[in-house]
């Protein structure tokens, strides 16, 4: 799995950060205050609408992870190393191809082998058998060249193009998610006293509070407008966590952003002990792990055992948590929990239909990414031109075939990893 980092330009908005970090602790110069209002009031164009970032090469040059040599190092280290025998053996052959020759011709064998030395940089001699051979070599593999080059540039192009499919959906779910929170709290019905009982939101609640006496006493109606917003965001986070742990990946989805901040193979972690993070997503999907999210109190008791009575795989419990978030909102529109009319209801049910819909999507991409062949047939031509690249280039640049080939193997077998982690985003 490829990790894409983002790098911003932030020499370009470095004065106003630098004014936000000095507010903290200094105080304002005169007419600050009158720059910044100016600033944020102003209908002119400011700063580029897609944020800019620095195309810096030395820092380019610096980054490691994620990167093709990090993909590539030990692939560049076996090509140099399987350079150096090819050149090793050609020049013992070409050696005793002129020992033999001398002897042949009446030459002075024992000065001939005594002047011997492996000339690096020097191109053997054309009469050498083994330089016919390896001259043949190198027009077949000058063919495989240009067929690479066409076929790969190819794939990685339709695998950049999947790894964009496949994020433009992930943040479509994020969106419609972001969208359904939204509808239901600005739904969500109002206290009279708005502001008095419940902060700042003043959600309706079965408790009310008289305005003259500020007694609270407790509401014969069901209505609890705040309830039914923290069980539809609850069930709306769980489906969507469990929808990432029932899709299958080589990931575990911890590994990739492992900050320090997990404790999960810390002795004194809450886990169970069996808790294996190389199959984060099944664990969490089977009834232990389900049991797990109640204590979390992300799931109520009668939740998670209706999840298991239902008989579904696990693959499916995000749209069963998906369904009962939605018959949750439609009770709060039949209890007046929720505010609105039909426009509400139809946005609410269009909102969870298109959720359930990107859901199925990515299933979609992950099934139609590449076929299994082709996928092959890249790594087959990729890995025999460069194992032939050393005995191929031998005959035109000498021993600089040791160079050539880490290079041909770093951007060659850089491509075909950076498009294989495309496939796999």
């Amino acid at each position: 799995m490829i990790r894409v980092t983002a790098f911003v330009n932030t020499t370009r908005f470095l004065p106003f950060l630098t004014f936000l970090s000095l507010s903290l602790t200094l105080s304002f110069k005169p007419g600050q205050f009158e720059k910044l209002s100016s600033w944020a009031v102003s209908t002119a164009s400011n700063r580029p609408v897609v944020a800019e970032y620095d195309p810096d090469g030395l820092w380019l040059w610096t980054q490691w992870d994620g990167t093709i040599r990090q993909m590539t190092y030990q692939n560049v280290i076996l090509s140099v190393a399987w350079s150096i025998v090819v050149d090793l053996y050609c020049y013992q052959h070409y050696s005793l191809y002129l020992i033999a020759a001398a002897a042949v011709n009446g030459g002075d064998v024992t000065s001939l082998i005594g002047g011997l030395s492996w000339a690096s940089f020097e191109i053997p001699h054309s009469k050498d058998p083994i330089i016919d051979t390896l001259t043949a070599l190198n027009s077949l593999w000058e063919y495989q060249l240009s067929l690479a080059v066409f076929v790969l540039s190819f794939f990685v192009n339709h695998a950049y193009s999947s790894w964009r499919s496949v994020y433009f959906c992930t943040r479509a779910i994020q969106g419609r998610i972001n969208d359904l929170c939204m509808l239901v709290t600005m739904a969500a019905k109002r206290s009279a006293h708005y502001g008095d009982i419940d902060g700042v939101t003043g959600y309706d609640t079965n408790i009310d509070v008289d305005a003259n006496s500020n007694v609270v006493t407790t509401s014969n109606t069901h209505r609890d407008a705040k309830k039914l917003v923290q069980d539809v965001t609850r069930m709306l986070r769980m489906s969507h966590t469990l929808f990432w742990a029932a899709t299958p990946t080589c990931s575990d989805g911890l590994g990739d952003v492992d900050d320090g901040s997990f404790d999960y193979d810390d002795d004194n972690s809450d886990l169970p002990l069996y808790f294996d993070r190389s199959e984060f997503g099944p664990m969490l999907l089977s009834t232990a792990g389900l049991e797990m999210l109640v204590e979390c109190g992300q799931l109520t008791e009668n939740e998670m055992k209706a999840l298991v009575a239902t008989g579904l795989p696990p693959s499916q419990y995000p749209y069963a948590l998906l369904e009962w978030a939605g018959l949750r909102c439609i009770d709060g529109m039949e209890q007046g929990e929720l505010r609105g009319g039909p426009g509400m209801e139809e946005n609410l049910l269009r909102n969870f239909s298109q959720l359930r819909a990107e859901y199925f999507s990515i299933g979609d991409f992950a099934a139609g990414r590449m076929p299994m062949a082709y996928v092959q047939f890249m790594e087959v031509l990729v890995d025999t031109l460069i194992f032939l690249a050393p005995l191929a280039l031998y005959v035109k640049m000498g021993t600089f075939n040791i160079i050539s080939t880490a290079l041909l193997t770093l951007f060659f077998k850089g491509l075909l990893e950076l498009s294989k982690s495309f496939l796999d985003p």
